[in-house]
C-alpha cells in the first residue's frame, strides 16, 4: 500500500499568482529504488564481460597488460563500481617443433604471457 505526502506552495508564473500541490509517493520511490538495483546489475554483468574478454588475452610483455588494464580502467570510471586489477605472469608450454618423440633430456618449449586479472567491487 502507498503513503502519501503532500504539501502546497504559492508562485508567481508572468506575473499571476499559482497554488502548486507537490505529491510524494512510497510506492514511486519503491519502482525508482527497483529501476535503480536493476539497471546496477545490468552495468555489472557487461562489466564482468569485459573484464572476462580482457583475462582471456595473453600479452606478450609486461607494458601492453597494464596499458590495456588502463584503459579499461578509464572506460569504468564513471560507474558504481570499482575495478581492482593485477598483472599476472605464465609459463605457457609451447608445441613441439618437430615430429616424433623428444629426444631423452630435452625440455619442452615454453613463453612467457601476462594475464590481466581484475575484481569487481563495489
Amino acid at each position: 500500500m502507498a503513503a502519501y505526502k503532500c504539501q502546497d506552495y504559492t508562485a508567481v508564473v508572468d506575473g499571476r499568482p499559482y497554488r502548486l500541490i507537490v505529491v510524494h509517493s512510497s510506492k514511486f520511490d519503491k519502482r525508482k529504488a527497483s529501476k535503480l538495483e536493476w539497471e546496477l546489475g545490468r552495468k555489472k554483468a557487461q562489466l564482468e564481460e569485459k573484464i572476462r574478454e580482457l583475462g582471456a588475452v595473453e600479452f606478450a610483455c609486461e607494458p601492453d597488460a597494464a596499458a590495456a588494464l588502463e584503459k579499461l580502467k578509464q572506460e569504468c570510471s564513471g560507474l558504481f563500481y570499482g575495478v581492482y586489477s593485477n598483472i599476472g605472469i605464465d609459463e605457457v608450454m609451447l608445441k613441439w617443433t618437430r615430429r616424433g618423440r623428444p629426444v631423452k633430456g630435452e625440455e619442452a618449449p615454453t613463453k612467457t604471457v601476462w594475464h590481466a586479472k581484475t575484481l569487481v567491487g563495489r
